[in-house]
Order: C-alpha cells, then structure tokens, then sequence
C-alpha cells in the first residue's frame, strides 16, 4: 500500500494559479444565466484534484531523468476537450508528445501510452470508469484527503492577527434570552498547517480494470459493501444453508436482480475460503464460517457475519464499470511498474 504525500505550499499555488488562469478565460461559469456560475472558492474546489496528476507522478518518478507533462491547456468552449490526463513526457533534452493538438482535436501520436488517472475522497467508497473511457492502456487511481479550509494556507499571516476578532465582537446587550444554546461563541481563526494529501491507490491496465470492476447499464443503481461484522445471530436463517464459491477471491450475488459489486474475501491464514449462506436480503447477508476471514480489508472471527449492502443512486445515464476503494487494496494488484518501464523505454528511443 501506498504512502500518502502531503501536498506541498508549491504545489498548492501552481495548481490556484492554473486555476486562476481557467476562472479568468472560461466565459460559462461568468455567464449570470449559467447554472455553472460560481465564485473562485468552488471553482478552485472543482478544479482542485487536477492537482493529484503531477504531485503522484513526480513521486514516482523522483529517481528519473524525465517527468510526465499533464495537461495545462485551457481551450474555448468549441473544443470537444478530448486531451488525455497525461499528454507528455518532459527531459532536460526533449519533449515527447504523446498527442498533439490538431485544429480543436488531440490526436494520439502511434506507440505512446494512454493514461486516465482517477481521483476519488478519502471518504468515498465507490469509483467508476465510463465505458466510452476503456480505450486507455493504464488507469491511475489516486484517493484524495483535502483539509476543507486548504486555501487559508495562501493567506497572508497578517490575516490571522487575533486583534481582528476584537472588531467581530458580539455583546451581551442584544441578547434576550438563549436558553437552546443556540448562539455559538466567536473565536480565533489559525492559519491550518498543511493543505492535505494525495495517495497512490495503484495503478491498473485495462485488462486488469476489467477484472476488478463490474458493468453497471444506464439507470441501475448498484448495491456496495457499506459494512461487515461478526453477530450472534443470522436473521431468518435457512434450514439447510448453502455453500458459496468464491471465485478469484471474489464473493458475487449472481441470483439477485440488482447489480452488486464483488466483495473481497480471504482466509486470514490462507487457504481455500469456505462459507455457508445462512439468509439473504436485498441489503444484507449472513454468512458462517469456521474461519478468521478479511473481508474487503476487515477482518472477521470465525462465526456468523453479517455484511450490509448500500445503494448507491447513480444520476448518470451512461453505462460504468464500478468498484470500491476497498477491493483495489485489498486485492493489491498494481501495473506502476510496469508503467514506468514503459516509460523509461521511450526515454531510451527518444533521447539518445
């Protein structure tokens, strides 16, 4: 697994400065009668995990002699905004495109890599990948933790001058009665000590995506793993429970209507997996094993498990591959490697 990096006082004001150049040359979101109309907080907010692209990279690239060049074109609103996340290649001798940009188009340059980096919260369980995106070679998914108060990094210092709350002060005068506790005392506003940080959840090929994702067609709204753990008891258990295969370490509900992602299940000691299904429900199952199993990441006694389902209610109306954060680490299967061999290789071709 993965380090988180923390995301440096540089990085923050080059990504607010590209930032502030899109704000400054996108005409929609100036347009009163646009619904995308917004202030430069939530532009920035929007526009933010751009930032994930070159801070991942340059990590995994701090020992080479080249970096990736990610995208910092800004394009008029006749553009269909097909540019790839990671256009290039830069060495202190050379650029090597991987596209170029063609009258409003970027066209692939032959036997350059295509790479699609998804960035997703820390706090967000379920990622996808549109079925129109599933022409890439690699996909890197980077968990973002950003502190919400991550601009007040760049104020100056000056602005957190205890004196100023003196000048915000509330009096006791206007006050009648507030026996909800409903009047929240003022305080002294600190300058926050760092921005957040980006982490590497691994990066896959498009066979691999596909192995661990699972097709969800327009409309469907998909049930995930909200939470597993060990109980006394299953709720209206089956008279004879059913053994359940567990393929490829993955746990399917192939009898069910409604889409479910896999969940992830090992034996803790290893071994060949061996659970009984107890009772099932549109939200739930319980399981019994003799086993310690780890369970999309947790681990769980030997016993009955319950594992709870959630429904995630997709306004989207195209066809995604889903999966959750939890499955990628569990399965550990990562291709960063096998990227940066790549990489290196046109390295060698291009710079002699």
């Amino acid at each position: 697994m993965y380090e988180p990096i923390q995301i440096s006082n540089h990085n923050l004001q080059e990504i607010v400065y590209f930032i502030l150049m899109k704000f400054k040359a996108d005409e929609l979101h100036l347009q009163g009668t646009s619904q995308k109309r917004d202030l430069l907080g939530g532009y920035i907010e929007r526009w933010f995990n751009k930032a994930s692209e070159k801070i991942i990279f340059d990590h995994l690239l701090k020992d080479k002699s080249y970096k990736v060049i990610t995208d910092y074109f800004i394009y008029d609103n006749s553009t269909p905004k097909n540019a790839p996340d990671i256009i290039g290649l830069k060495h202190s001798e050379k650029i090597i495109p991987f596209v170029l940009f063609n009258d409003g188009v970027w066209e692939e340059v032959e036997g350059m890599p295509r790479i699609e980096i998804k960035t997703i919260r820390n706090n967000q369980a379920l990622f996808g990948v549109r079925e129109a995106q599933l022409t890439d070679d690699f996909y890197v998914f980077i968990e973002s933790d950003i502190h919400e108060d991550m601009i007040a990094t760049l104020f100056d210092d000056s602005l957190f001058n205890p004196g100023l709350l003196e000048g915000l002060k509330t009096y006791s005068e206007f006050i009648k009665s507030d026996k909800y506790n409903q009047l929240i005392q003022n305080i002294d506003v600190t300058k926050p000590k760092d921005v957040g940080t980006f982490r590497l959840l691994g990066v896959f090929t498009k066979d691999d995506l596909l192995k661990i994702t699972t097709k969800c067609p327009k409309g469907d709204n998909p049930w995930y793993l909200a939470k597993v753990e060990n109980v006394t008891k299953a709720l209206s258990p089956k008279k004879k429970p059913t053994k359940l295969k567990i393929d490829n370490e993955l746990l399917a509900r192939p009898n069910v209507k409604d889409v479910y992602i896999p969940v992830h299940i090992t034996s803790k000691n290893g071994g060949i997996v061996q659970v009984e299904l107890l009772s099932e429900f549109m939200s739930s199952i319980y399981l019994k094993t003799d086993q310690a199993l780890i369970v999309n990441g947790k681990e769980v006694l030997p016993g009955i498990i319950k594992i709870s389902f959630k429904q995630f209610e997709r306004s989207s109306s195209w066809v995604e591959y889903l999966c959750t954060k939890d499955i990628i680490q569990s399965l550990q299967k990562d291709s960063s490697a096998l990227l940066i061999d790549e990489l290196d290789k046109i390295i060698e071709k291009q710079v002699r």
